[in-house]
């Protein structure tokens, strides 16, 4: 089987090769111009945490008179996926994640809906309980770009001294806020 001669057919055919390079060039320009241009792209978290801080209580007191009740009235919201409660002595945190097909135009307010029922359960709750506080802005994340540049040091000599640099880094405490624990 033989091949066809594609220059020839081009130097033949020169109105169709010329419209086939024509329609090549107009896709490139539309695709050149539908490209993404975020440094970051934009994605959904359809997740937050409420905390309630109940200072003496036990494990069992929070669970019972507070998670609980948390638990019940998250459940009444649309597109729960799960909810995942740790209780130590005198804190609660509950993770609740919504469904992964939620609409990203209906996660604000999934997210307000949680507001307001966790507003409506804290009167409610036994007195001395703070809280519960929605978290939902842990989105973002911070990073630092560091470079290291020496002119004329060797590259195992840089290498080796930004190790160095890196582990000092890592032993520098964190800032922590105020709901960290």
């Amino acid at each position: 089987m033989s091949f066809p001669n594609l220059s020839a057919l081009a130097v033949k055919e020169r109105a169709l090769t010329l419209f086939f390079l024509i329609l090549a060039v107009i896709a490139g320009i539309y695709a050149f111009m539908a490209l993404g241009r975020a440094e970051d792209p934009p994605f959904t978290v359809r997740a937050l945490v409420v905390s309630a801080a109940w200072p003496g209580a036990t494990p069992n007191e929070l669970q019972t008179q507070v998670v609980d009740r948390l638990e019940k009235r998250l459940q009444e919201v649309p597109n729960l996926y799960k909810i995942e409660s740790s209780i130590r002595p005198g804190q609660a945190n509950l993770q609740v994640e919504f469904l992964d097909y939620t609409p990203k135009e209906q996660v604000p307010d999934l997210f307000y809906e949680v507001r307001k029922r966790m507003q409506e359960e804290a009167g409610s709750l036994p007195p001395g309980v703070i809280g519960p506080m929605v978290n939902d802005d842990f989105a973002d994340v911070y990073f630092s770009l560091m470079a290291l540049t020496a002119p004329g040091l060797p590259m195992r000599e840089l290498t080796r001294d930004a190790e160095a640099i890196r582990d000092r880094i890592r032993h520098v405490p964190c800032a922590q806020g105020p709901d960290s624990g």
